[in-house]
């Protein structure tokens, strides 16, 4: 797994609650599919939507995007379960 985890910087007041629930997210899909789920799978569902380029660069709005993509993956993860 060596370099697959990246050093994140230090984010703003309204970023952070945003980018833990990221992590909490990504963690649950790692839980309910057995696969891991890292950061880059996040960058990649910014990226393909346009809202940026990775989430170390979005904003408040798109890491809230971010987080509603990510939501409605799990849970169509866990319907299907």
């Amino acid at each position: 797994m060596k370099g697959s985890f990246r050093r994140r910087s230090t984010p703003t007041e309204d970023r952070a609650p945003l980018l833990a629930k990221i992590d909490a997210l990504l963690a649950e899909l790692h839980r309910v599919t057995g696969q891991v789920h890292t950061l880059k799978y996040a960058d990649a569902i910014a990226k393909r939507n346009g809202w940026a380029e990775n989430v170390d660069f979005a904003d408040a709005a798109a890491l809230r995007n971010v987080v509603a993509a990510l939501n409605r993956t799990l849970q169509s993860k866990l319907a299907g379960s």
